[in-house]
């Protein structure tokens, strides 16, 4: 019965074979081991006036703009705190997907009424309807909104980009000199 069971040999000391493993291991350190550890995102930097913290809220209220197009500033500016980078970050966010949405509704408006007024030009009569023009029309302002949804979004990553690192611009677009005003934060 002995024969079956072959186990190798139980150690009777574990603090023994413990240190044994702390005197092979001792003094080494992996290549590059600072590189890999995923507890702080972003390292301090002393040349960055802002906290790795501070940065990586700043990204990320502008990346979650892009889904969340005006409910992703209100709440990056609701948990700022005390951070006016973070809070520059928000407002600047908040003013550039405003002023995209009202943009935005007003081409959608505009060519309602203006669809709106000329069918009523022509009697509400469907038969004196150009269709070609309406669908030409219509295509277009799809496209000039599809193109202005990808400048937002590319703007949207500019901007986080430059938050990750810890950039202001070096100029001020309107929207960046009142959140600057707004969140009493000084571009240096």
């Amino acid at each position: 019965m002995d024969s079956l069971h072959n186990d190798p040999p139980q150690s009777q000391n574990p603090a023994k074979d413990s240190s044994q493993l702390r005197q092979v291991f001792e003094g080494f350190t992996p290549p590059n081991y600072k590189e890999h550890l995923p507890l702080d995102p972003l390292p301090e930097d002393s040349s960055i006036p802002y906290s790795a913290n501070e940065r990586l809220a700043g990204a990320a209220v502008n990346l979650a703009s892009i889904p969340f197009p005006w409910t992703a500033p209100l709440v990056g500016l609701a948990v700022s705190g005390r951070s006016q980078f973070v809070r520059f970050q928000a407002i600047r966010s908040l003013i550039e997907q405003l002023a995209s949405i009202i943009l935005i509704g007003t081409v959608t408006v505009c060519s309602v009424v203006y669809s709106v007024v000329d069918f009523a030009n022509k009697n509400f009569d469907f038969s004196q309807i150009d269709w070609k023009a309406v669908i030409l029309k219509s295509v277009a302002i799809w496209i000039g909104l599809g193109l202005f949804a990808v400048w937002n979004f590319v703007n949207a990553l500019r901007d986080a980009w430059q938050a990750w690192n810890g950039e202001m611009p070096k100029r001020l677009k309107w929207s960046e000199r009142l959140a600057a005003k707004w969140s009493g934060l000084r571009p240096s």
